[in-house]
């Protein structure tokens, strides 16, 4: 009957063979629908850089919007410190050590990492909750100051190395550094005041009272530990407060 014969051809093998080779190139179709939908069409994206784009400034757009504020906004003496690392602009919290021709101190405290900062206990804090540890490591900078010596540096590869890995924004030095050409291949961002071949020594740590979490003044400002410091190729600022981009055009 014509039945049967409709049938037989549909389960003949030329026919089998030709829904085979249909479903074969739509699969391929799709896949290349795919391939093109994330990678060219909607790339996915970066997070980090995302997240960078979202916390970009200009110091000198904060200055613009905040200089007649009551966030007590500090200039540091323009011109004092040069930039070394990938990283030209960071931002954060501060956390400050003081110390003279002896790193120890400054080791122990980029090997600690952010979340150890002396102010993250304080119930002031915007960073207090367990929750923000990652926002704590990603936005804090320590400042050093190390006297302004020019007898040695404070500062050198390895410990530029535990500045990324520990997840520090930055680190503002008043004092000097070396291996500064390697520093310069990193994705960290560093301010000091120059270059120095000879390491620290370790034997002035008891003598001239290394201590962190204290109020440290250089450049003309004050470091508080908590308040914010801002650093970009045009200088560094620092604020009581955190200072809201949201009148400021990035």
């Amino acid at each position: 009957t014509e039945k049967e014969t409709t049938q037989k051809h549909l389960m003949s093998p030329s026919v089998s063979h030709h829904n085979i080779y249909t479903l074969l190139y739509l699969f391929q179709a799709y896949c290349y629908y795919l391939f093109l939908q994330y990678t060219i069409i909607t790339p996915k994206m970066d997070t980090t850089t995302n997240n960078r784009s979202r916390r970009s400034f200009q110091t000198a757009d904060l200055c613009d919007v905040h200089i007649a504020s009551p966030q007590r906004l500090q200039v540091v003496q323009p011109n004092l410190f040069k930039s070394y690392g990938k990283k030209t602009s960071f931002h954060g919290k501060i956390e400050t050590i003081r110390c003279f021709e002896c790193n120890t101190l400054v080791r122990q405290v980029l090997d600690q990492g952010p979340s150890s900062c002396s102010w993250s206990g304080n119930s002031t804090s915007s960073y207090s909750s367990a929750a923000d540890d990652e926002e704590r490591k990603a936005t804090v900078v320590l400042v050093v100051d190390g006297g302004g010596s020019q007898r040695c540096a404070l500062l050198g590869d390895i410990l530029a190395s535990m500045v990324k890995d520990r997840g520090w924004s930055g680190v503002v030095m008043n004092g000097y550094i070396r291996d500064s050409k390697a520093i310069n291949e990193m994705d960290v961002g560093i301010k000091a005041l120059g270059t120095h071949p000879l390491k620290s020594s370790k034997e002035h740590q008891h003598s001239m009272g290394s201590k962190r979490g204290i109020h440290v003044s250089f450049g003309g400002v004050e470091f508080v530990p908590g308040h914010y410091l801002y650093s970009d190729e045009d200088g560094i600022i620092v604020s009581e407060r955190d200072l809201s981009l949201d009148n400021v055009v990035v």
